[in-house]
């Protein structure tokens, strides 16, 4: 919807039609709008100042994604990122990066980790964040790789746990919570995932301050 609002000027309420309809999806929903953005070459601050000031930063999550799975040569890599002037988009695009990492590297945890090691380290957090989202969400994990991710993750581990934590809680809230979800959630969290989107919705945090403007 977000690529037909794009692509069709004349009439651009499809994607919020889709969100109204469906309120329980709104984070697949979000990130969908950023592969949109990026697949079109659009504005992705401004994609990001069109939507809800906390979930819009999953437009640029979504974005980060498209560009490390559909470029992985420019973009999986370390080579290149938003710049730091960019603020927290910067950081919302590597955790998109780390969730596309986690399908590139073939779901393999040894070779997500080589992968992040080749990133500078002040990106590394967000980066295994979202191979947390992709590992609990998407799945496609045993429980010797559920077990190996901390590890990996060493002094990331807060990070992964939640990234894990958002996948639950998007599970949970659209209803469709998957025995993988629920796997991922309590061996990389300690917590179930009902309990984690409890817990997400008591600690819902004030959106970040963008001061990048159009620099993005």
């Amino acid at each position: 919807s977000a690529l037909v609002d794009q692509l069709a000027p004349w009439r651009r309420d499809r994607w919020a039609q889709l969100l109204a309809e469906f309120p329980e999806h709104r984070y697949m929903i979000h990130l969908g709008a950023g592969r949109a953005v990026a697949r079109l070459g659009g504005s992705l601050h401004r994609a990001i100042a069109r939507r809800d000031p906390l979930l819009g930063w999953l437009v640029a999550d979504g974005w980060g994604f498209h560009q490390a799975y559909f470029h992985p040569t420019r973009w999986a890599t370390g080579r290149h990122g938003l710049p730091a002037s960019a603020g927290y988009a910067a950081r919302a695009v590597d955790q998109g990066i780390g969730r596309a990492l986690w399908f590139i590297s073939g779901s393999d945890p040894l070779r997500v980790a080589r992968r992040i090691g080749s990133f500078d380290a002040e990106r590394r957090a967000d980066l295994w964040s979202g191979v947390g989202l992709a590992v609990a969400y998407a799945g496609g994990c045993t429980p010797a790789d559920l077990a190996a991710l901390p590890v990996l993750a060493g002094p990331y581990r807060a990070p992964l746990a939640q990234g894990a934590a958002f996948a639950a809680t998007a599970r949970v809230v659209a209803k469709n919570l998957a025995a993988h979800t629920e796997a991922a959630a309590r061996a990389l969290t300690g917590h179930s995932a009902p309990a984690l989107a409890r817990l997400a919705d008591e600690l819902l945090p004030t959106p970040p301050h963008d001061p990048a403007g159009d620099s993005y």
